[in-house]
């Protein structure tokens, strides 16, 4: 039951037109319903009903819950987290980025920053975050590897008793690291929590609908115990894309899905541009101004078959859980 709630919170269009249900099934042939689920507001509005306030940071309700939280965190004396961010040409994003994390309610952070052998401005921008807030630490890598190679670089250097990650296109909502370590302290069998984000456009700021979907879970937004998790699986295997998507399979794989605790509000907007990784490749077929259509391409496709054999062998014990990172 959680899951279709969670179905119609995320894409109300998508619940009731893959409903079993004939009454519910037959809303979507009348007009006005089919306008309302059209409506970006509406659909945030469900997801995440504090979207819509002018300002989450000043929220009358999020400072309570906040306070409360705060007291929490002070009892457990404000365990460090480790944010890891990998940085490939993003001069024109990463400023906002990270000043995205350096306005987070929750301050203990170790923010471990990666540039991927950028070839833009992007390293000179690092630094200049750098000499504004000592949270900061830099990584420069010589070649460029990925993702993961360089989210691997970042973990190898991380000290945070909890770990979790930011793309340097995306904007944490100020209580992101907040509302994701909360479930720890209250629950101490947890090992890992995730979000909901969004994806505006580059150029327009607008909402966008990616393949009917505006809300959607962000596997990269996991916040996972340093031990056991970082001790038992390790590090990214080394994908060129859908890395994020094999580490929370292998994790939920090897620790179960009852110790992962889905957070279902939007807490990351991130950015859309068709140059990035995952929709360079893809197929993208732009509908309209706030839709996107995309399949992945061929090589995209085995890499998942590749991920699907990977844990396969891990189930079957023929292969460890543990990564190295390469």
């Amino acid at each position: 039951m959680k899951k279709k709630i969670y179905k119609l919170r995320r894409n109300p269009a998508a619940f009731i037109s893959d409903s079993s249900n004939r009454l519910i099934k037959g809303l979507d042939s009348i007009p006005c319903i089919n306008h309302l689920l059209e409506s970006p507001t509406l659909i945030k509005t469900l997801a995440d009903p504090e979207m819509i306030l002018p300002s989450r940071k000043f929220s009358p309700f999020q400072q309570v819950q906040s306070y409360y939280n705060r007291r929490l965190i002070d009892k457990h004396n404000s365990p460090l987290v480790s944010v890891i961010i990998p940085v490939y040409c993003c001069e024109t994003t990463l400023v906002k980025s990270i000043e995205s994390l350096l306005e987070q309610s929750y301050r203990n952070l170790e923010i471990i920053i990666v540039d991927d052998a950028s070839i833009d401005m992007s390293w000179q921008e690092m630094k200049k975050l750098a000499q504004i807030d000592a949270r900061i630490k830099l990584v420069k890598r010589t070649t460029n590897g990925g993702a993961a190679a360089a989210r691997n670089s970042g973990l190898a250097r991380s000290s945070g008793d909890y770990i979790t990650f930011h793309d340097a296109d995306d904007y944490s909502d100020p209580y992101r690291i907040e509302l994701q370590i909360i479930p720890f302290l209250k629950n101490p069998e947890l090992i890992c929590t995730y979000c909901n984000f969004l994806r505006v456009d580059q150029a327009s700021q607008e909402s966008i609908f990616i393949n009917g979907h505006l809300v959607k879970p962000r596997m990269i937004s996991m916040m996972v115990r340093r031990d056991p998790v970082f001790t038992e699986l390790g590090y990214f295997a080394p994908l060129v894309v859908s890395e994020d998507t094999e580490y929370f399979l292998r994790l939920k794989l090897y620790f179960g899905e009852e110790r992962i605790k889905y957070i279902f509000k939007t807490l990351v907007v991130s950015s859309f541009s068709i140059n990035s990784l995952l929709f360079s490749n893809s197929l993208v077929t732009r509908e309209s101004e706030n839709r996107i259509r995309f399949e992945l391409d061929n090589k995209a496709k085995n890499t998942l078959k590749q991920i699907e054999a990977s844990l396969h062998d891990m189930s079957c014990g023929q292969k460890s859980f543990y990564q190295w990172p390469q």
